[in-house]
């Protein structure tokens, strides 16, 4: 076999290789994320009546939208109860509209089966949201295994009346999220 022959064989299998090590990640990632299929929101209106609907959760593109006075919250119940140790959001493409409706400051909760509302984290976005863009967070909690979480946002970004957020998901940390992909 010539030397070239041996040379493009063995760049072939590093890439089949590199491929298929990219595929089993992808597909490990994948199965770690848990999206819930309804939300609660909680949150007064600009006529100061108190709303609280049970909404479908968006997926892709598809976002709930809602002008406030104050205050929102939203509770998740998880398909089934694992050890998330992390959760994240989507913001859609639709440009300033999106970025300007997210959270700014918020307080996470989680709960386990049964039991007691425990804080898992607080947060508060420094810098503007980018459009088309998954902004993750750490879940410090202690319990074996997470069914709901509750997002207390205190404050919006832009001018704090509207809120639009697109799809949630929480999930257990992998090898990726470890070396920053």
């Amino acid at each position: 076999m010539s030397l070239r022959s041996r040379v493009i064989l063995i760049v072939a299998g590093l890439i089949v290789l590199v491929l298929s090590f990219q595929f089993t990640l992808a597909v490990l990632d994948a199965r770690e994320k848990a999206s819930p299929s309804e939300w609660t929101l909680s949150y007064v209106n600009p006529e100061g009546k108190a709303i609280s609907a049970v909404k479908s959760a968006p997926r892709g593109n598809g976002f709930v939208e809602d002008l406030v006075n104050g205050p929102v919250t939203v509770e998740l119940t998880l398909p089934r109860c694992l050890a998330y140790d992390r959760y994240r959001f989507w913001v859609g493409p639709y440009g300033q509209d999106d970025a300007a409706r997210q959270p700014r400051i918020w307080n996470v909760y989680v709960q386990g089966e049964s039991g007691q509302w425990v804080k898992a984290g607080s947060e508060q976005m420094q810098g503007p949201y980018a459009n088309n863009q998954w902004y993750s967070f750490p879940l410090n909690h202690d319990l074996p295994c997470v069914r709901r979480m509750r997002l207390e946002i205190t404050q919006l970004t832009g001018d704090g009346r509207i809120f639009r957020l697109f799809e949630i998901q929480a999930y257990k940390s992998t090898f990726l999220n470890w070396i920053g992909l």
